[in-house]
């Protein structure tokens, strides 16, 4: 019992934040990331022992070969059984907190209550090494093991696709996405028998990278094009997404055997090894340290980071160790993604075993769509022969806000518009493989590259096909290549556009430049431009600066403080907590400006979110002062928490915050919408915003499609300013969206073949096609509007198509 004590007060001094922090990391430009220290030494947490440690939803889960083995939600100073009675292979973190567990008997799970209780929701013919994963985008991957292939669903489990590796048993092992998926749709499988397979299009087509039978993989998610793994006890290193693989050394001159991988937001690695070391390397596999550890470890069976701790399990127990928050360098900020539909409210309860599961049925596509990152459940009105009423574009006033008729509500006139009819299609260009690149500034010339048969099977790298830069020129209807510009990577250069019309290609220290369709040439001395974006911290006019600094965290809770300053004075100083299961808001601001003079930090733990006011000079608490209500929902005591949009304007008091849950899905209350202008609080008709939450002064809510009995959401829209109004459904059920610079047309594809373009406010359709075999992705308009570019492939095929269509 006392040992036990001993113990736990151990476990305890090194949750707490230590006060004798090491130097921070070099912040110089390029300099080397600084590897975090181990402050200051190791603690045994508990003698409990198994297959895996996992981290999800913030808490520690270990999983066993024959149990289903147990969980800790403090970081592991106390431990309790799973609730899930059946073996645990993989667990993972799914959308808004929800976990994913893969069981041994090929069933998969889902919680929506952090473990708590769980939901049968797929039952695999075959359970060799069932896997899961769950994407950045919220696509949830399962594989069973037994067959070459993988089931998707988008949906949050409620419908399944089969995705084949076409590759004759491979049995897939493990699953495991791109930290930026979202952006590059990659994803990766490890299989027994035949190396690791790459797919850069969610599943629909498959590469395979290596024929090392990996037993770890990870990613480096501050490049993802770098990659590791451990085959047969060596560690190996890939600094080309695949293409070549070397091995790596942890002690020069000496074999040691690796057995596990974990890596960090900020790129630095953890190595564990056979004989109970633990290594780190913060230059990419370049150099290694050993790092010390408490007492005799034998075999470091697992490593996981979470709450700036390194959780080791091994053969005796397992350990953590603090790291110090101020000598991690910055993470860096991967591209956002758009919103997913939210899953329909269930009602969770316990499973006693597995053989009490009736899993819903699995049916077999064909294929699915090359776009993941775009599955943005959106609505279009559906084809009819009488005429649409549709609203004009509201007038403004002279600050730019809608105007008013004698009763409040926003001036508009309807206008009557027709569906367009279906046109068929055909590809301007075909090729093997086509990535789209950028328009010429006056939208005239598209780029984008194209690969041949020989490009596929060179594997250039394995991740991605190889491309040469390719020009179509919508005036001349003129397809050209411009051999010189081939690159082992499709998309790998940068394109400079030039006054003159020119075009500089830049890539591995080389640049060429030439007129589009015309002779390139090498250009000496060339450096690439750097953009310049403005700086979040300032407020339009620059005249106040915010700062937010993390102090430190206490079990499980991040403790920040913002202040906004005039000048080089400091006007508001705000403390605030965040969940850290809610997002860790070190390395940026937390919030933005909502008006020249206010900044909202979107969400704290127990006060909810804040409004910093500079003119004023006080902090105010949102949900009390501003939308009235009795207390703050928080994530340990509701299941959710509320998170704050806002809309900005160019004048002071006159923006509008919108409140969205976060958390437990089912326990989310409705939208709510402020009009600081007014003081006034609505309620919405629905639970869930759409990002971007306001276009253009509409506000974009999910709302169920009840017509159909579809679990799919529908998009509505209503003016912010039009208290009260009627919401108008304006798209559904397609499978990608993507809007023009000014947000005022927008192209939607429905069901992977039909393309529909039409004005947003207006709701008038300037054309629908069709693209029939081709599975549609949309590529960004053109500079002028005028112009879209479509890029599809016939599913399962190396067959693309890129389609230009002219807006009538």
């Amino acid at each position: 019992m006392l040992r036990h004590v001993v113990l736990l007060i151990i476990c305890l001094l090194i949750a707490c934040a230590n006060t004798d922090e090491p130097p921070t990391a070099d912040t110089t430009p390029n300099a080397p990331a600084i590897a975090p220290r181990v402050l200051p030494e190791w603690a045994q947490l508990s003698e409990l022992s198994g297959t895996r440690l996992h981290t999800s939803a913030g808490q520690l889960w270990l999983t066993d070969g024959g149990s289903a083995g147990w969980h800790s939600a403090d970081y592991g100073i106390t431990w309790q059984p799973n609730a899930l009675n059946e073996e645990a292979v993989v667990l993972t973190a799914g959308i808004e907190g929800q976990l994913w567990y893969a069981a041994g008997r090929g069933t998969f799970y889902r919680s929506s209550d952090l473990g708590q209780t769980w939901q049968p929701i797929l039952q695999a013919a075959n359970y060799l090494q069932p896997s899961v994963t769950v994407t950045n985008r919220g696509s949830v991957f399962v594989s069973s093991g037994g067959q070459c292939q993988l089931q998707r669903s988008r949906d949050n489990g409620e419908s399944w696709q089969i995705l084949p590796i076409q590759e004759a048993d491979c049995f897939p092992a493990r699953i495991v996405a791109s930290p930026n998926y979202a952006v590059d749709q990659t994803l990766y499988v490890l299989t027994a028998q035949r190396g690791i397979f790459a797919s850069h299009d969610a599943g629909v087509n498959w590469q395979r990278l290596t024929t090392l039978a990996a037993a770890e993989f990870v990613i480096d998610p501050t490049n993802p094009n770098t990659l590791y793994l451990i085959a047969d006890g060596q560690l190996y290193r890939s600094l080309d997404a695949g293409m070549q693989w070397e091995p790596l050394q942890l002690v020069p001159e000496e074999t040691i055997k690796s057995t596990t991988l974990t890596i960090l937001p900020n790129g630095t690695l953890y190595v564990g090894t056979l004989t109970g070391l633990l290594f780190d390397s913060a230059d990419n596999g370049t150099t290694f340290r050993n790092i010390p550890l408490a007492g005799e470890i034998e075999t470091v069976r697992s490593v996981v980071f979470t709450n700036n701790t390194l959780f080791l399990l091994t053969r005796h127990g397992i350990y953590g160790g603090y790291l110090s928050a101020s000598a991690l360098p910055p993470i860096p900020t991967l591209a956002a993604s758009p919103a997913l539909p939210s899953p329909t409210a269930e009602v969770a309860y316990p499973i006693a075993t597995a053989e009490s599961v009736v899993p819903p049925t699995v049916t077999p596509l064909q294929s699915t769509p090359t776009s993941d990152a775009e599955f943005i459940p959106t609505l279009v009105p559906e084809a009819t022969d009488e005429p649409v009423a549709t609203p004009q574009p509201t007038p403004t006033d002279e600050d730019g806000y809608p105007m008013s008729d004698e009763d409040g509500y926003p001036v508009t006139e309807p206008t009557l518009t027709s569906e367009a009819d279906l046109i068929p299609l055909e590809p301007d260009v075909m090729a093997s493989y086509i990535l789209f690149d950028s328009w010429s500034p006056d939208g005239q010339i598209a780029a984008f590259w194209t690969s041949d048969d020989d490009d596929i099977a060179a594997q250039l790298p394995a991740s991605q096909p190889g491309g040469v830069l390719t020009f179509y020129d919508l005036a001349e209807l003129e397809t050209c290549t411009v051999a010189v510009v081939h690159t082992e990577m499709a998309g790998s250069a940068e394109l400079f556009w030039q006054p003159d019309g020119s075009v500089i290609a830049f890539y591995d220290d080389t640049a060429y430049q030439g007129d589009p369709c015309d002779n390139f040439a090498e250009l000496d001395d060339f450096t690439p431009p750097i953009s310049q974006t403005p700086d979040p911290a300032l407020s339009a006019d620059g005249s106040y600066r915010v700062e937010t600094v993390q102090q430190g965290r206490d079990n499980g809770i991040l403790n920040f403080e913002t202040t906004l300053y005039a000048g080089d004075r400091a006007v508001v100083v705000a403390a605030w907590q965040i969940d850290e299961r809610l997002g860790d808001y070190a390395d940026f601001l937390g919030g933005e400006w909502v008006s020249p003079t206010q900044f909202v930090i979107y969400e704290t733990f127990s006060q909810g979110p804040l409004l910093l006011d500079g003119e004023n000079e006080v902090v105010i608490e949102v949900l009390t002062e501003l939308f009235e209500l009795d207390e703050i929902p928080n994530m340990a005591e509701d299941e959710f928490a509320l998170r704050i949009r806002p809309i900005p304007s160019p004048i002071t008091d006159r923006y509008h915050l919108l409140t969205a849950g976060v958390g437990s899905e089912s326990a989310f209350p409705a939208v709510m919408l402020y009009h600081a202008e007014t003081g006034l609080v609505e309620t919405l008709p629905s639970t869930h915003l759409w990002t971007p939450a306001a276009v253009n002064g509409w506000i974009i809510i999910n709302t169920p499609d009840s017509t159909t009995g579809s679990e799919r959401f529908n998009l509505s829209r209503r003016r912010v300013e039009d208290v009260d109004g009627t919401w108008q459904p304006f798209v559904s059920d397609v499978d990608a969206t993507v809007w023009d610079a000014e947000f005022e047309q927008l192209v939607t594809v429905q069901g992977e073949e039909t393309v529909v373009w039409q004005d947003w406010e207006r709701g008038e359709v300037f054309g629908r096609y069709s693209t029939d075999p081709f599975w549609i992705t949309p590529t960004p308009f053109s500079p002028t509007g005028n112009h879209i570019a479509l890029v599809g492939n016939q599913p399962g095929q190396d067959v693309y198509g890129i389609f230009f269509i002219a807006r009538e």
